[in-house]
């Protein structure tokens, strides 16, 4: 499990990086490419509440790619997903 803290006063960036020692670029790609995005962090007390009236500045990289269709890939495929982290374009 990974963790991704991103503080700044934009909101994040749906742009990902994709870089290794073994690769001689970084990738750059659309999150929606490698079926990921940044959900509103909701805290456990107010889940049940109405969500849409919540202000909230903490999100959370979520990937909608299901476990299943990852044994199917490509390695090359797979290995984007474990060198890839959110960038922020200047």
């Amino acid at each position: 499990m990974c963790v991704v803290q991103v503080d700044c006063p934009c909101a994040p960036s749906d742009k990902v990086g994709i870089n290794s020692v073994q690769r001689a670029y970084e990738e750059i790609l659309p999150m929606r490419a490698m079926k990921m995005s940044w959900v509103p962090y909701v805290p456990l007390e107010d889940r049940l509440s109405r969500i849409e009236g919540l202000k909230t500045k903490i999100f959370t990289l979520h990937c909608s790619q299901r476990r299943s269709a990852l044994k199917h890939l490509k390695t090359e495929q797979v290995k984007k997903f474990d060198y890839c982290m959110p960038c922020k374009l200047h």
